[in-house]
């Protein structure tokens, strides 16, 4: 068997019998009622076989996931798939990149998240398309670290799962920290103040991420929360409440600000202060 060269004698050719049959004579050879020798001899005959896809890398996969590496790095290699193929990217979790073949099977069958992970990681730019639903790109920025990294400058994106308020708790620090330089509304720095609160230097990366709040009544709203008993000893730090106090939207917003920060915290902010114009210049320094 190992003289046939399967590239010119398609096993998908075959019928099921046929191919059952040869699986018959050949499992004492590949042992294919095991995983390794599965992948050996469906490189060997440079075809995916989906009855040992189901039966033996399927099953597999699900007792140890550490498996699903050399299986993706099979597939890739034929640049093949089969509908059971697309059963087992589905049902695992995967972060590698994935050829076109598979892609395009996965697409297919409407396996989104699958194929934005896979097609985006491969082509090391994030795949849009509008059939696809923000849903599903937020799922692939959240599940896959890898596709996360493409979403870095994808602002009208972020800014689509803000409004569509696509964050929750299972979101980690490193994912968070792709909405701190977007506008922020209330209800986003609510969420992120709370998930940092027990974080104290992450939260003040956060605070000084900040370049505006969404709109006038987000500034205002700002202000009784950073002055609550949770926050305000962060105002102490000079340098955070002067960067604070400049994303206010008016000198109104301000001199609340700095009253309460004063009457707290026994501090001597003014709003009309050199120290404010002072920290204003230091950062177009920077």
């Amino acid at each position: 068997m190992q003289n046939i060269d399967f590239q010119k004698v398609s096993i998908l050719k075959l019928d099921e019998e046929q191919i059952n049959s040869i699986i018959e004579t050949m499992s004492p050879v590949y042992e294919l009622d095991d995983f390794t020798g599965c992948l050996d001899f469906m490189r060997t005959v440079q075809h995916l076989v989906p009855e040992l896809e189901k039966n033996v890398i399927a099953n597999a996969i699900e007792t140890d996931d550490a498996l699903l590496d050399d299986y993706l790095y099979l597939i890739n290699e034929l640049n093949e798939a089969t509908d059971q193929t697309c059963e087992i990217i589905k049902n695992n979790e995967s972060n590698k990149s994935l050829e076109s073949e598979i892609t395009n099977k996965l697409y297919e069958k409407q396996y989104f998240l699958e194929y934005i992970i896979g097609k985006s990681i491969k082509d090391d730019e994030l795949i849009l398309d509008d059939n696809i639903s923000l849903e599903q790109y937020y799922y692939a920025f959240r599940h896959s670290p890898n596709c996360a990294l493409l979403f870095k400058n994808q602002f009208d994106l972020l800014n689509k799962f803000v409004q569509d308020e696509l964050y929750e708790d299972k979101l980690t620090v490193d994912r968070l920290r792709y909405f701190y330089s977007l506008r922020q509304p209330i209800k986003l720095v609510r969420f992120i103040m709370e998930k940092l609160k027990n974080n104290l230097e992450e939260l003040k990366r956060y605070l000084f991420s900040i370049t505006h709040f969404n709109k006038e009544k987000d500034a205002l709203e700002f202000i009784p929360l950073i002055t609550s008993k949770d926050y305000i000893d962060l105002l102490s730090e000079s340098d955070l409440f002067w960067h604070l106090w400049h994303r206010m939207w008016n000198s109104v917003q301000k001199g609340k600000l700095t009253r309460i920060a004063n009457k707290e915290l026994k501090t001597n902010y003014h709003s009309n202060d050199k120290e404010a114009e002072r920290y204003a210049k230091k950062k177009e320094i920077l």
